[in-house]
């Protein structure tokens, strides 16, 4: 049989790399050898197309074998020997400069003896990349190379470990053979431990036949290059490393007729010339059946050619000689024969001889040599690879096992686990699993899906149920099996030596797989026969006969379902572990537990390690979300919360999507563990640094649809695996079978709803940023898309057929196409696959097309996909989403139900941003009104010029207001293109956009009105010269001179001086004090004279109050809160009677009412004292409306009270007790405004304005006196009125400052403020502090800013210098000296310049160098200019000196300050940091929960910017209580809204009635909770089966049941047992998971 080349080709006539470290260095694997090169270091270089240089040609061919390329062994490196080639012509065509050079050229080509220019053999490249891959890449490659049917190493010569030949066994048992027993039945098995016979293939000489092709042909009729052999391309180049290589292929039977072999026979190929490589030929012999000897003619009498021969006889093995006679003489070759079979004479019936090159064909030789292998096989005992193996030994071969001491010691770890895993149960071992947490699956979905018929008390009994199962977990944790035991502590072992629990990990899943396959085909059996049966009597015996067939049939068909025992179920055991611990005790410290909560950190790290990860129980269909929550926890501590591109595949049972996924990016995701994919299983493949805007890709490989196993729950788990997996996926790929889509329509449908559903969840006007590809796999035909195009068309048309059918059900009809739906191109997301196998397996190699397309779809993923995504999901974000998806899915009402975490951090996120942003614009005004405007108005001296000035500042404003508005808007633009989620916020992006317009509006028509008042303010201050007139400053200043002039060159002393000082200043204040004293009413008398005005109706009780109270001392009083006591409320106060019920009347004692009158007081009360907070400590003068504002709230609170529409109290506030309050709250009142008035006279009235010029007049005076230099004398007085600027503008700006301090403290976030005020609540656990919060939370909230900004201001530690009131002073004040400091110098270098050395030019220079950065004008110096200063500069560096004392000075003035002597200057801090933070004052119309939304006017420019609650609280929290029986109310509004109950309008405090679908006039109409969106739009509560939605709630009504129910005089109710289990850490820790 001649192919190939007609001429013998000697080894020698090959010329290659002359040693292997040639080899090494020429492909770039020095640094890798050996067994050092990780699927890590592939994915990083991740080439897609030739390698350019030799250097990448390993990266090139292990690429193309992890993605199922056959070709990849050669044909795929051709394109890089071609251009090699190319190079070496065009060198050797430069040097062809004569034509002898030419000549010899040309011949070489045209001689017998062809020798390849090609520097590498491919197979020298393949093994050569083997041997430097680390073990665990060598498996992925090896399993790799058996699918694609090419031969893979089995025995290597004393390349790698000098001395010794090397058995690769490690590598070959991630190979698994399908396939039939010898009595017809399914087996699944490991190739190494597989019964099987061998045949091993040996070259004596050069015969013209190749030998590994010859294997080839007759291994399979599927002819395909399974050996690497001369006439693939290279096939002639030299090997360097091969030589003496056996390498090992499998013949694998049908058990068909037609099978070529009976059995599995595995063929062995020995490189080489067999006499050369005697050790291996000692091994061949040693462990084959059969060897065939494939012999050239012309050596056969050659000695060493007999010894060998001999050799092989003597061993007992049978021999087939393949005589290749071409080169001989014919009439010598027999006699030749005849004398080598002499020599064999003794062996003749263990031989065969056949004539492979003579006029027979290539079919019949084939034929001849099976039939030769067959007769010798036939009675020869099995053997397997390890018994092989072991063999072999004997021969100086070790195995690779063996060499490695990480491999041996993981294998010998697995030794214990396995045993007990033989001996003991399933149950056994995993007593967590089956069936407590299976029935904690069924109590889960049973709450979640039947809540429109359960009760607060029946799902409280369900979670005693589930807390009692855990308990029993945690009880049998305590004797846990010992697999488990040994396991986590061999994890916890090997945790810092990564190949040694890879290869642990590898070998257990190897043995427990094993286990597994052995005891399937049994329970196989049972169950087809019991099928057979039932299938057989249908309509022959009794109805009740057959259901006991049938019972017989499920369990089997269970039995069936529940024997696979693998790792993952280990892995699974040990999350149910942790999660009882942490529900059952999450505080508890005992060496278990700590053995425990290391278990999330050891499965990340197997993670990360290329071990797939279980999310979804595949058993129970539950996803343990505590577990998966905590596993990614610790995947974000190790790799950090990178980014991630999540692909999700979904399709029909046995389709192809786990081999899909394990092509497409090298997983090692179970396809042949003896069943199916059960559940959902996710890896973690890291991609190349900064090529992608994501770090890993995070792979979603499911369990498929329309599961025959799962026949009774078909459609419902279907459901909730297709929601779940294509929730999850950025790109989700739908794997069809075929071109048509018929046989998957209900799979589309599926698919279609789930898109559906998770487009219906969020807002409408969100952008698409989910991908849909299709994937056809099994189509044939080349240009199936072209001639697909009409069937495309059809699918797509069914899909929007299906989609429009499903938005009707939904009722959205406004979506008709998929389009709508998802990102979907009908000609770019539709892929046609070829079929997986070129032929009929199992011995078809896999199809190089479907490579191909798995490549070209990958790149496609990688590149046009991603480049239109702009979000990526953090692994934080993942796992939320895993858990919303899991929430959501449990419930009947998907869409009702779903809530995106991610979409409400991506919101919460944007909201701090955006309140920032308005803040920045409120400061903007702010800052303009009183340093812009204020300067400029300062200036003015007439009517004329602030007129002008206002108008000018008008257009100003409003032209510098546009521009900030606009930069804002693009700040704002900004910050949503560079968010994380900026598909997701983009939904946003106009409606604030509108919001911040809005707001812009409002700060405009603010400042404006501002402006006016100020303009009034000047123009009544330069007309009726409320300060002193020039004039008067003159006279002030004139005397002072007069006097001093007086004690001039008297020398008196300091105390003469400031005796004499005193006098003059007492007499001009007793001069202008005439003019400008104001005879005006106290205080008291301002308000008993209102009062007797508001109230002349209840004069008669005004006036008895009055008389009792006139002997009252307040003085003392500080609060009002708890002044009025018991006693105080007299027999007319209070009005007792029957509360006006439809189903129940009840009395209440006169005592009862007292004690509540004084508790709804102290309420009263409370606000009032926040009121005369806010007023008393703003630098204001008393006005009579402070006052009225009190007595109108008390008013109103009464009337509030009497209409009991927000209480259920059986009493009524009378008359008497009004004006008994009213009376007492005037009498503080007095007290307090008193004190307030005389404070602001101090600092605003006319003797404080007087008082600015004597410090200035005193340094006038003493300078006169000593007779100090002009220069002196006139750096003191500027020096003071800089002082006297600089004090007022940062006191100015201070509540501006402390403002800012306290908005970042709280992330500018309403949310934050209230978390902050709860958490602090809960620290103290005080009742009252509590009540205070949840009656009026609004007042709470104010008084708590307040001194939550006392304490932040004032608090100082003892290392501090300064407390934070001084810090924020100090900061203005350093950076305004710097403005002088700078105006200082330029006045100085102005009149160095222009030669002027007049004090007026020099103040002018310095008026313009600060800039309007102080409000100071030339005016300010009256008592400055005009002074004979002989010398500016002097002047100025006097003033420079003195500037670094002032600033001393003045900070020092800010030290002094304390919480009780601070004046703000404008309004209050606390009053303007609560009116920002607290933002929206709606009230849940429910439970009376706050909005969490800082922007008070969120819902007007956006209807879908609906109010929501951090957590609803149990409504008998505020007194609610059931009519019927007295009893507190205890439901929280999340799990009413999804149950089947109504509520009242006047339980939503008739907020219904705004909706326009209310038209109720009564109080007992009633709506379905259910619909409450309906009847109360503005709000958003998620719905919740459970009852533990609001556990800080929960815990606090729990813990204080009892002082609510005497607050509100209720019965007790029956509280939620598992409301009584929630720690006070549990629920401070709701809040932040309800801020994620």
């Amino acid at each position: 049989m001649a192919t190939g080349f007609s001429d013998s080709i000697k080894d020698s006539d090959f010329q290659g790399f002359t040693t292997e470290t040639d080899l090494l260095d020429q492909l770039g694997l020095t640094e890798y050898f050996p067994e050092t090169l990780s699927l890590e270091d592939v994915r990083e270089h991740d080439f897609d197309t030739a390698a350019r240089d030799s250097h990448e040609i390993k990266w090139v061919l292990i690429s193309k074998l992890i993605g199922l390329n056959s070709k990849a062994r050669d044909v795929e490196l051709e394109p890089y020997f071609k251009e090699n080639a190319k190079r070496t012509n065009l060198e050797q065509n430069k040097e062809n400069s004569s034509f002898d050079n030419l000549f010899s050229s040309v011949m070489k080509q045209f001689s017998p003896v062809v020798i390849s220019n090609v520097q590498f053999n491919p197979l020298d490249v393949l093994f050569a990349i083997f041997c430097c891959c680390s073990p665990f890449l060598k498996q992925i490659i090896i399993s790799k190379m058996f699918i694609c049917r090419l031969a893979v190493p089995f025995i290597s010569s004393e390349w790698i470990h000098v001395g010794q030949p090397i058995i690769w066994l490690w590598p070959l048992r991630s190979i698994m053979i399908e396939g039939r027993s010898r009595d017809n039945a399914a087996i699944q098995e490991g190739i190494v431990k597989s019964n099987l016979k061998i045949v091993s293939f040996i070259r004596i000489g050069r015969p013209v036949v190749s030998k590994s092709k010859l294997i080839n042909q007759v291994m399979t009729d599927q002819y395909h290059d399974t050996f690497f052999n001369k006439d693939c391309p290279y096939g002639t180049s030299v090997r360097t490393v091969c030589n003496g290589l056996i390498e090992a292929s499998w013949f694998l039977p049908t058990r068909d007729t037609r099978d070529t072999f009976s059995d599995v026979v595995m063929f062995l190929n020995l490189r080489g010339n067999g006499v050369d490589c005697k050790t291996q030929c000692q091994i061949l012999r040693t462990t084959s059946h059969i060897i065939l000897v494939m012999l050239e003619s012309k050596v056969m009498l050659e000695k060493d050619t007999i010894d060998m021969c001999i050799s092989l006889q003597e061993s007992g093995v049978s021999v087939v000689y393949a005589v290749d006679c071409s080169e001989e003489d014919p009439e010598i070759v027999p006699h030749n024969i005849q004398k080598f079979m002499q020599h064999m004479k003794p062996f003749f019936k263990r031989m065969k001889f056949i004539n492979i090159v003579n006029q027979k064909g290539v079919a019949t030789v084939k034929e001849e040599i099976r039939d030769a292998i067959r007769y010798f096989l036939n009675g020869k005992p099995d053997t397997t690879i390890e018994s092989m193996a072991k063999q072999i030994m004997t021969c100086s071969v070790k195995s690779d096992e063996l060499f490695s001491d990480i491999c041996s010691r993981g294998r010998g770890k697995t030794t214990s686990i396995i045993d007990v895993v033989r001996k003991d149960k399933k149950t056994e071992i995993l007593p967590l699993q089956n069936p407590i947490w299976m029935e904690l699956t069924k109590i889960e979905k049973q709450q979640r899906r039947a809540s429109e018929t359960f009760e607060m008390k029946q799902v409280d009994k369900l979670e005693q149920t589930k807390q009692h199962l855990r308990r029993k977990q945690h009880e049998r944790c305590e004797h846990m099996s010992h697999a488990i035991t040994k396991l986590i502590a061999t994890m916890i072992e090997l945790e810092k030596s990564p190949d040694e629990l890879r290869f642990f990990i590898s070998y257990l899943k190897q043995e427990m797989d094993e286990i597994s396959r052995v005891n399937l085909p049994n329970l196989v059996q049972q169950y087809h026969m019991k099928w057979a049966k039932w299938e057989s009597q249908k309509g022959k015996i009794d109805p009740k006969k057959l259901n006991a067939i049938k019972i017989d049939v499920d369990k089997a068909e269970r039995n069936l379902v529940e024997a696979p025992f693998g790792f993952e179920h280990l892995i699974r055991e040990i999350g149910q572990i942790y999660e009882c611990v942490k529900i059952v005790s999450p505080t508890t410290d005992t060496s278990f537990i700590r053995t425990v909560i290391q278990c999330p950190r050891l499965v990340a790290k197997q993670l990360l390690l290329g071990q797939p990860f279980e999310i979804m129980d595949g058993d129970a269909a539950n996803v343990p979300t505590t577990w998966v929550s905590a596993v990614f926890d610790e995947i974000i501590a190790i790799v950090g919360n990178v980014k991630l591109l999540s692909i999700s595949v979904l399709g029909i049972q046995s389709s192809g999507k786990s081999t899909l996924l394990n092509t497409m990016f090298g997983l090692q995701f179970a396809v042949s563990a003896g069943r199916c994919t059960r559940g959902v299983f996710i890896q973690l493949v890291q991609v190349p640094k900064y090529k992608y805007p994501f770090e890993y890709i995070f792979v979603i490989d499911t369990e498929g649809l329309r599961a025959p196993e799962l026949s009774d729950l078909k459609h419902e788990h279907d459901n909730e695996l297709a929601t779940f997996v294509i929730g999850l996926g950025d790109v989700t790929i739908i794997n069809v079978k075929g071109e048509n889509t018929a046989e998957v329509n209900d799979v589309l449908q599926i698919a279609v709803h789930a898109f559906l559903r998770l487009k219906l969840t969020a807002q409408n006007n969100i952008s698409l940023y989910q991908s849909c590809l299709f994937v056809h796999q099994n189509v044939p035909a080349k240009d199936a898309k072209e001639k697909m195009m009409h069937g495309r068309k059809k699918f797509v048309e069914n899909l929007d057929l299906m989609t429009k059918e499903a938005a009707e059900q939904e009722n959205m009809s406004h979506i008709s196409s998929f389009r709508q739906v998802m990102d979907f191109d009908s000609e770019d997301h539709v892929f046609y696959f070829s079929d997986l196998w070129y032929g009929d397996p199992p011995m078809a190699p896999v199809n190089p097309g479907y490579s191909k397309n798995v490549e070209m779809m990958k790149n496609f993923l990688l590149t046009d996909i991603v480049d239109k995504r702009t979000t990526f999901l953090t692994i934080e974000d993942t796992k939320q989403r895993i858990t919303d998806l899991w929430e959501g899915i449990l419930t009947d009402d998907f869409v009702y139900s779903f809530r995106n975490s991610l979409e409400i951090k991506a919101y919460n996120s944007i909201e701090t941003t955006f309140q920032s942003i308005t803040w920045s614009l409120e400061r903007f005004v702010f800052e303009f009104i009183f340093k812009t405007a204020e300067n400029e108005f300062g200036s003015c001296q007439n009517r004329e010029n602030v007129r002008r000035i206002h108008s000018q500042i008008k257009i100003k404003f409003r032209q510098v207001l546009s521009n900030k508005l606009q930069s804002l808007i693009e700040k704002w633009h900004r910050a949503l293109e560079k968010s994380p989620w900026k598909e997701i916020v983009v939904q946003w992006k106009e409606t604030k956009a509108n919001r911040l317009k809005q707001i812009a509006e409002d700060h405009r028509i603010n400042a404006e009105e501002e402006l006016n008042t100020l303009k009034e303010k000047y123009e009544f201050e330069v007309r009726n010269k409320t300060g002193l007139t020039l004039q008067e400053e003159d006279m002030l200043f004139d005397t002072a001179k007069s006097i001093a002039e007086q004690l001039k060159g008297k020398t008196p002393t300091d105390r003469q001086i400031q005796t004499e000082f005193s006098k003059m200043w007492k007499s001009l204040i007793d001069e202008l004090g005439r003019k400008y004293s104001q005879n005006t009413s106290s205080v008291g008398d301002q308000i008993r004279c209102s009062l007797q005005e508001l109230y002349q109706s209840d004069a008669a009780f005004l006036k008895t109050c009055i008389r009792q109270t006139d002997c009252q001392d307040y003085s003392e009083m500080n609060r009002l809160k708890g002044s009025i006591r018991t006693k105080d409320i007299k027999e007319g106060h209070v009005g007792v009677q029957m509360y006006p019920s439809e189903k129940s009347r009840f009395f209440i004692s006169k005592d009862h009412a007292r004690l509540a009158t004084v508790q709804i007081t102290d309420h009263i009360l409370e606000r009032l004292d926040v009121m005369i907070d806010e007023k008393k400590s703003s630098n204001a003068k008393f006005n009579i409306l402070y006052v009225k504002e009190l007595f109108k709230s008390i008013e109103n609170d009464i009337q509030t009270h009497n209409e009991h529409k927000e209480n259920k109290v059986p009493f009524n506030l009378l008359k008497p007790y009004q004006a008994m309050l009213l009376n007492h709250v005037g009498k503080y009142a007095e007290k307090v405004f008193t004190e307030m008035d005389e404070r602001y006279e101090e600092s605003n009235g006319w003797q404080r304005r007087l008082s600015d010029h004597k410090r200035q007049l005193w340094e006038l005076f003493v300078a006169r006196v000593n007779e100090q230099s002009e220069e002196i004398g006139a750096a003191s007085i500027f020096i003071q009125v800089v002082n006297d600027a600089i004090s007022s503008m940062v006191s100015k700006f201070l509540p501006i400052d402390v403002q800012n301090l306290v908005l970042m403290d709280f992330a500018h976030t309403k949310f934050h403020l209230m978390m902050k005020i709860m958490d602090g609540l809960a620290e103290i656990e005080d009742f009252e502090q509590f009540r205070s919060y949840t009656e009026d939370s609004e007042t709470f909230a104010k008084k708590w800013i307040s001194d939550y900004i006392e304490k932040r201001l004032f608090l100082q530690d003892k290392d501090d210098t300064m407390n934070m009131y001084s810090t924020l002073a100090n900061t203005r004040i350093v950076k305004t000296f710097g403005f002088l400091n700078k105006a200082v110098k330029y006045a100085c270098n102005c009149s160095a310049q222009f030669q002027e050395n007049d004090i007026d030019s020099w103040i002018g220079c310095f008026i313009e160098g600060l800039n309007k950065e102080l409000p100071l004008s030339a005016s300010n110096f009256r008592q400055v200019i005009g002074r004979q200063i002989i010398n500016v500069q002097r002047f100025g560096n006097t003033l420079l000196n003195d500037l670094s004392d002032l600033q001393i000075r003045v900070l020092g003035t800010f030290k002094t300050v304390t919480p009780s002597t601070v004046i703000w200057i404008g309004k209050n801090p606390s009053i303007s940091t609560f009116t920002k933070l607290w933002g929206c004052k709606a009230h849940c119309p429910f439970c009376l929960e706050p909005c969490q939304k800082a922007d008070e006017g969120h819902i007007t420019i956006d209807k879908n910017d609906v109010h929501t609650c951090i957590q609803h609280r149990p409504a008998g929290i505020n007194g609610a209580f059931f009519a019927a029986s007295t009893q507190m109310s205890i439901e929280v509004c999340n799990f009413q809204v999804q149950s089947n109950t109504k509520f009242r309008c006047s339980v939503s405090h008739f907020e219904c009635r705004n909706s326009g679908n209310c038209d109720s006039k009564d109080n007992i109409t009633s709506h379905p909770f259910r619909e409450y969106k309906k009847f109360i739009p503005a709000w958003d509560i998620a719905p919740s089966t459970s009852i533990r939605s609001s556990d800080y709630w929960s815990w606090y009504l729990a813990t204080f049941v009892g002082n609510i129910c005497d607050r509100y005089h209720i019965k007790l109710p029956d509280i939620p047992e598992s409301w009584k289990i929630i720690t006070k850490q549990q629920a401070r820790t709701s809040l932040r998971k309800a801020l994620n």
